[in-house]
């Protein structure tokens, strides 16, 4: 998870989807924010998978999900 990039457009739309809310995160407190929500099993998925280049849908609590690509937090979206 420390080595996972995190994209200005994932925090915009992390505030917007998740958060509901314009807050001023820096990366250090996103990245904890992010570790307490993710279960174990997500995280070890993370590891795994982070270098792959199509984007990858990670569920995030229980209403979103993630999209990852090539070591990069990409965006959220709500789930439907």
């Amino acid at each position: 998870m420390n080595e996972m990039r995190i994209s200005k457009h994932f925090i915009e739309r992390f505030n917007q989807r998740y958060i509901k809310n314009d807050f001023h995160w820096k990366i250090p407190e996103l990245r904890n924010y992010m570790k307490k929500v993710f279960k174990d099993r997500q995280l070890r998925y993370l590891e795994n998978k982070k270098d792959l280049e199509k984007p990858h849908y990670v569920h995030f609590g229980n209403h979103h999900y993630l999209v990852v690509r090539n070591n990069t937090f990409v965006t959220i979206y709500n789930r439907k």
